[in-house]
């Protein structure tokens, strides 16, 4: 069998871990692609961070933001292919990797929200 023929008998047989590990993905994407459509509007310097104690302590560019989203969503993805391989090994495992991959996607999807909100 080849590879990918393992790979969608591994999406067929953990459907649950598959579709819930995808939320990462779908949410970093989503962010991602908000991010993208909203700084069509703003000028070629965004904030990046801060906080209520100092106010805004650094400004950056589009290709900055653009290299942290497309890391998260990478990211996610290998997450969601490690859940499948743990499905087979260590169902637990598997579980606890789904929930973190979800965290982390709907951090990075707050996160670009916040960067909207402040731009």
């Amino acid at each position: 069998m080849n590879f990918i023929g393992r790979q969608l008998d591994k999406v067929k047989r953990h459907r649950l871990i598959t579709l819930i590990s995808l939320l990462g993905p779908i949410l970093s994407l989503a962010g991602y692609l908000w991010l993208v459509f909203y700084s069509y509007e703003t000028g070629p310097t965004l904030v990046v961070h801060f906080n209520n104690l100092d106010g805004i302590n650094q400004y950056g560019s589009f290709g900055d933001l653009a290299w942290a989203g497309g890391f998260g969503v990478i990211l996610t993805f290998l997450n969601l292919v490690l859940a499948l391989e743990l499905a087979n090994r260590d169902t637990m495992l598997a579980r606890i990797v789904t929930g973190v991959n979800v965290f982390i996607g709907a951090l990075l999807f707050i996160g670009f929200a916040a960067i909207i909100g402040v731009n």
